[in-house]
C-alpha cells in the first residue's frame, strides 16, 4: 500500500495566482492526503482567500519560504512528502508520476520536472537560463522545490530547509541531501508548469539573489 502524500507550498502575495494551484492539487489524478499552504504574510488578500477555500489546512506563519516550509512539514502527517511551489501550475497527474518511484522501497528522493509558462518573448527568453532545459537534463537531476518529494525518514535526517537562507534553499538542501549520501530518481513526467519574471528588473534581481545566496552557502557553479 502506497504511503500517505502530503503535498507542502508556502505563498506570499499570491492572490492571483493560489485558486489556479489549489484547483489543480485538487483536480490530481492521485489527490495528496494532505495540502498544507503556509502563508508567510501577504498583504494582498491571499490569506483571507486561503481562509475561505475548503480541503486544504491553512497556516499564516510569517518567515521565508524555509521557515514556511519547515513549519508546514511539521504539521503534515504523510510519510511522503511533496513540494511545489506558489506561481506554479502542476500537471493533471504530477503526484502520481512524482510518487511512482517510491514503490521501490530503495528510492529516497524523487525529483520532478518543471517547464515554463512564458506569456510573452521576454518570458520566453528567460526560461533557459532559470530553468534546466530538457536538453540538458542527465546525469542526477538535483530536484528543486517546484517539483520534487522525500520519505519523511530522509526529512528527519535532514534538519530541514536552512532557514537562514531567503532563496535559492531548495538548491542548498539538494546539496546536503546529496552530502549525506542519498541519491535522487527522477521523474521526468512528474511535470508543473512554472510562470517566469514579468521583468527585465525582476529577472536581473533573481539572478543577483541567487548570486548572493550560493556565496552564503558556499556553493560554486
Amino acid at each position: 500500500v502506497m504511503e500517505k502524500v502530503a503535498v507542502i507550498v508556502t505563498v506570499l502575495n499570491e492572490s492571483g495566482t493560489i485558486q489556479g494551484l489549489v484547483a489543480a492539487l485538487k483536480s490530481q489524478t492521485k489527490p495528496p492526503a494532505e495540502i498544507i499552504i503556509v502563508d508567510g504574510g501577504s498583504s494582498d488578500g491571499t490569506w483571507e482567500q486561503l481562509r475561505k477555500i475548503t480541503g486544504i489546512k491553512a497556516f499564516l506563519h510569517p518567515g521565508n519560504r524555509s521557515v514556511g516550509r519547515n513549519f508546514g512539514v511539521n504539521y503534515s502527517h504523510g510519510q511522503i512528502i511533496a513540494f511545489t511551489d506558489a506561481g506554479c501550475i502542476p500537471e493533471k497527474n504530477w503526484l502520481e508520476e512524482l510518487v511512482k518511484p517510491f514503490k521501490d522501497k530503495s528510492v529516497q528522493v524523487v525529483s520532478g520536472y518543471y517547464k515554463g509558462l512564458p506569456n510573452n518573448v521576454f518570458e520566453a527568453c528567460l526560461v533557459p537560463y532559470v530553468l534546466v532545459m530538457p536538453d540538458q537534463v542527465g546525469g542526477e537531476f538535483l530536484p528543486a522545490s517546484r517539483s520534487m518529494a522525500l520519505r519523511r525518514s530522509v526529512w528527519n535526517t535532514s534538519g530541514g530547509f536552512n532557514q537562514k537562507l531567503e532563496h535559492n534553499e531548495d538548491y542548498e538542501f539538494a546539496n546536503r541531501l546529496k552530502k549525506l549520501g542519498y541519491r535522487f530518481t527522477f521523474a521526468p513526467r512528474a511535470v508543473v508548469g512554472w510562470r517566469p519574471r514579468r521583468s527585465l528588473r525582476q529577472a536581473a534581481w533573481i539572478f543577483l539573489r541567487f548570486a548572493i545566496v550560493d556565496a552564503q552557502a558556499g556553493i560554486l557553479r
